[in-house]
């Protein structure tokens, strides 16, 4: 609300939609309590589960709370939507504003809020150990994990499992709390879920429970569920309820649904098996029979008999109005397809238009359904804002309708349209997040199909945006940036690496780019990976990529070596440091020098010989006689690897003078001087090499073995031939 006027649409949609969600709480509760204790979100009393409260939304209310040194905040019944409108633009100041006007219960009571009250007592009834049903000596937890399938028998008495069964109290408790567990699990769940984890305590206590008392639990339960939201209800009766409690369940609950959730579960299931307007296109659901039979039911049922003839003229009034709203949707879509701008000032409209495109991809008729979102963007410009808002939230909640359905390929298109102009704008209004949070999607979903190159344009733009190259407000940035840390967590980055395993190496380049595209955090969650696995498969892949694309990230690189590691992982970090680094990165290597452990130094001699330029040669020929002879010998097969020319007199003297007399490798080193002497090809190197070969001069008071006379030959060889073909050519 600081960045737009409480009189705009957009503030007025939102706060119309948290007013809606207090209206069905209130049909539960008269009081919404939140309050804050130790840091800690309190909804009612109970602490907010931890998935939950890592929720941004959660975070930012909570966050409030402190500032404003609010210990609860209480929600009455009653409450109106301008005291609603009142209380967010109040809680958008900052605390220092509120102060100089009296404080906040001050500034409530001359805004006429009555039904929002701050700093009531809030109790938190919970037993032990969090047990919700006292004295029972089995943990509650542990049953419900039993109930819904999630552990076995063990750690479970069933004896006195039965015996709790037959306590209706206990049942209705222990049924809610496992809903409670499975939201506290999913992070809150959505209503098909919560549906199937109901179903599935209710076959467990149906397996549990004598014949004898099923019928007292079915009683017991339906009035838990009849209770519920009547979108859960919705799933609950297309579960086959009628299978279980012998069947008397179903009954049960259609008997104790109040005449409200009755008329609008009838008419939910009557619309779904005489689908009108928009949904004639459907193909038949393949719950359609079961849908029959249950609205059959409640039809027969005493509660349906009295409400028959208003569920009839509920449903002839649903026809009328879909009739004419069909009518009226369909001059609608014409008028968008001649490229109208009016439609997208109708809220109705907009509203099914997400729905209607769906109907058209599910009739084929696809040309229109593009024609429509294609206008869409082109409204995306218009001068009006309002048709531009209205445009932006349609392309959004179309692509989460398709995204609903799986349509990846129809969502790909919309997203090459939609890359450009978030290229192109520079604000963020909350149908901008809202497209940002389907693209995001869009991507993992890809991802999740190993479909890599299709979302490397998204993943791109991202990336320019969060790394500042793109010039963007800041509110845009954080959101890329976060988008980026999502999708390179752990299962992410593990799935790249699976595909990373095949021959093929343009798609090995499209991964390796996909990676590279999440820039910083992808490079963090693979330093992470190569730090703790085991597979060493696994690490060689790792190690594959950041020597691809470490040279983006270097500094996260680094940064690892700035704190204590186990040997194993330096060495892979000073190998990455030696592929992707500049000479910049000398001070680094040459620390590892000292290392204790051998392998770790071989890295770093590596990495100083490849990136350190002339100077890090230098250092290297300045040390190379004094380093241990196993490094020694891996150096110098480097060098002839690289046929560093320069590098020439420096193993000419080594070769020609007695250090390594007496050491165990004196001939290895000599043969791989002589081999890398060959490799450089320098005709500086012959006459030396000769002296070997030929043991006169100087030399004839340093005995060389057969072998090193076998490498001085061989090297004369390689280096004449080498001069004669550059002679050639």
């Amino acid at each position: 609300m600081r960045l737009y006027p409480a009189t705009s649409a957009m503030i007025k949609n939102t706060v119309d939609r948290v007013n809606q969600s207090f209206v069905r709480l209130f049909e539960l509760c008269d009081t919404v309590p939140f309050a804050e204790s130790e840091k800690q979100l309190l909804v009612c009393g109970q602490p907010l589960a931890e998935a939950e409260m890592k929720k941004p939304q959660v975070v930012s209310f909570l966050e409030m709370l402190l500032n404003f040194g609010i210990k609860s905040v209480e929600f009455q019944k009653g409450l109106e939507t301008n005291e609603l409108s009142a209380f967010l633009e109040i809680m958008g100041q900052k605390p220092k504003e509120i102060e100089t006007r009296g404080g906040l219960k001050q500034v409530f009571h001359q805004s006429h809020i009555q039904h929002i009250l701050l700093d009531q007592k809030v109790y938190i009834a919970l037993d032990k150990d969090k047990q919700l049903l006292s004295g029972v000596k089995i943990k509650d937890q542990d049953i419900v994990r039993y109930l819904t399938g999630q552990s076995d028998s063990d750690a479970i008495d069933l004896k006195e499992l039965h015996k709790l069964t037959q306590d209706p109290d206990w049942v209705t408790q222990i049924f809610k709390l496992g809903i409670q567990h499975h939201k506290e699990e999913k992070g809150g769940g959505i209503a098909g879920n919560i549906s199937e984890t109901a179903l599935k305590l209710i076959d467990s206590l149906d397996a549990i429970t004598d014949k004898a008392d099923r019928k007292k639990m079915s009683e017991t339960i339906s009035s838990t569920i009849a209770d519920m939201d009547e979108n859960i209800i919705g799933k609950l009766l297309l579960q086959k309820l009628d299978r279980v409690l012998d069947g008397e369940l179903i009954t049960h609950v259609i008997a104790k649904l109040d005449d409200e959730k009755f008329k609008a579960l009838a008419l939910r299931m009557k619309q779904i098996v005489e689908p009108s307007g928009l949904e004639k296109g459907d193909a038949k659901n393949q719950k359609s029979d079961l849908i029959s039979r249950t609205y059959n039911m409640m039809m027969a049922s005493e509660t349906g008999k009295r409400l028959e003839q208003s569920i009839q003229e509920n449903l002839e009034q649903e026809k009328k109005q879909s009739k004419e709203w069909f009518s009226h949707l369909k001059s609608g879509l014409s008028a968008i397809l001649k490229g109208e701008k009016e439609p997208f000032l109708d809220e109705d409209l907009m509203k099914k238009l997400p729905t209607a495109v769906d109907q058209l991809y599910v009739n084929k008729k696809n040309n229109t359904a593009e024609a429509i979102i294609d206008n869409a963007f082109i409204a995306l410009s218009d001068k009006n804002a309002d048709v531009c808002h209205a445009a932006l939230k349609s392309i959004a909640e179309t692509m989460g309708k398709m995204y609903e359905k799986n349509r990846l390929d129809d969502l790909l298109r919309i997203s090459n349209k939609l890359v450009p102009w978030i290229k192109s704008t520079s604000q963020l209004s909350p149908y901008d997040e809202l497209l940002y949070t389907q693209l995001k999607n869009l991507t993992k979903k890809l991802i999740h199909e190993t479909r890599f190159s299709d979302c490397n344009h998204i993943l791109e733009t991202l990336n320019l945006i969060a790394s500042g190259r793109l010039q963007k407000s800041t509110a845009t940035l954080t959101l890329s940036g976060k988008i980026l840390e999502e999708i390179s967590a752990q299962p992410v980055i593990k799935k790249f690496l699976a595909n990373l395993k095949t021959d093929d190496k343009k798609r090995k380049k499209q991964i390796t780019f996909s990676l590279a595209t999440l820039g910083s955090p992808a490079v963090e969650t693979l330093l992470d990976i190569l730090k703790d696995s085991a597979d060493a498969y696994e690490r060689g892949d790792i190690i594959y990529v950041l020597s691809k694309i470490g040279h983006l990230e270097i500094s996260a690189i680094t940064d690892r070596l700035n704190i204590d590691q186990p040997w194993y992982y330096i060495r892979n970090l000073t190998l990455i440091i030696g592929r992707v680094g500049t000479r910049d990165h000398l001070p680094v290597l040459k620390r590892y020098l000292g290392h204790a452990d051998y392998r770790v130094k071989e890295e770093a001699l590596t990495g100083i010989l490849t990136i350190g330029g002339v100077e890090g040669r230098q250092y290297l020929f300045s040390i190379l006689p004094s380093i241990e002879d196993p490094l020694k010998i891996k150096i110098i097969s480097k060098i002839g690897e690289l046929k560093i020319t320069e590098a020439t007199p420096v193993l000419l003297k080594m070769i020609q003078s007695k250090s390594f007399t007496g050491s165990v490798l004196k001939d290895e080193i000599e043969i791989k001087i002589c081999q890398a002497l060959g490799r450089i090809g320098s005709l500086e190197a012959v006459p030396a090499l000769n002296e070997i070969v030929e043991q006169k001069g100087l030399l004839q008071r340093k005995a060389h073995n057969e072998p090193v006379k076998a490498a001085a030959k061989k090297a004369i060889e390689a280096i004449v031939n080498e001069d004669s073909e550059k002679k050639i050519a």
